[in-house]
């Protein structure tokens, strides 16, 4: 896959973005009802769903951090990914994912596409270059973003131990303001792989946007078991759709 840098500045600037886009849609989630069906009786999603404000606060920081010139450590980002993005006529050209118990956010904006996982100090980006980013050799359609999208999110769901942050007043001086690493181990750790945590992420992200176009009667099986993929082909190869249409 074609690799895009960043400047450790504008890796910063990125992730506060995304982190804001991340903190915001959770705290409108305070003021929308869980059901709207107003004959049932509910709270908002975020009491519904038993929001963590404290773990979210990290993120809250991240998100805050140019406002208040805060000075944040490179290692309390976590990992990220800008993705070509082949264009489908038929598709809209922006989508916009939130995986709230797995730190992870996916955007798409016309021909890229943006991954992030907050708070993981990097450690699902190298799952993720070894496991299936270096095996993408072009651009990816509306549902092999959705689907990286899942594999990111199963992934962080299966870090055992990321690391902690904590924000300190007066850390670099006087009204200053640091975002830091309180404790990390050497070596992430991660639970054996469990395909049905895949395949509910795939379900969630894939199944009522592709259920008319997929004509097979067990599609929603596959999703839900793990084992349907529209990256690869059945010897692993990656499905480029941008050759195989002829699109410039």
């Amino acid at each position: 896959m074609e690799k895009f840098l960043l400047s450790p500045n504008g890796k910063l600037k990125l992730f506060a973005w995304v982190s804001f886009l991340f903190i915001k849609s959770h705290y409108k989630d305070l003021s929308l009802a869980h059901e709207r069906d107003l004959r049932i009786a509910a709270g908002s999603i975020a009491e519904e769903l038993e929001y963590d404000w404290g773990d979210l606060h990290h993120i809250y920081c991240l998100a805050r951090s140019p406002y208040v010139r805060a000075s944040v450590q490179p290692d309390t980002l976590g990992s990220l990914a800008i993705i070509p993005i082949f264009k489908e006529n038929e598709r809209e050209p922006f989508d916009f994912i939130d995986l709230t118990v797995a730190r992870t956010i996916g955007i798409r904006i016309g021909e890229v596409g943006v991954i992030a996982v907050i708070g993981d100090g990097g450690a699902v980006l190298d799952q993720m270059d070894r496991r299936i980013l270096d095996k993408i050799t072009g651009p990816l359609g509306f549902a092999q973003f959705r689907e990286l999208v899942a594999n990111f999110a199963c992934c962080s769901l299966h870090h055992k131990n990321p690391p902690s942050y904590a924000s300190f007043p007066n850390m670099f001086g006087p009204e200053t303001i640091g975002v830091a690493c309180t404790s990390r181990d050497s070596h992430p750790q991660f639970d054996d792989f469990e395909p049905k945590i895949l395949g509910s992420l795939m379900e969630m992200l894939l199944y009522q946007s592709m259920k008319g176009v997929i004509d097979e009667s067990d599609f929603q099986a596959k999703l839900r078991d793990g084992s349907a993929t529209f990256l690869f082909d059945g010897d692993g190869s990656f499905v480029n759709l941008k050759e195989r249409t002829n699109v410039s």
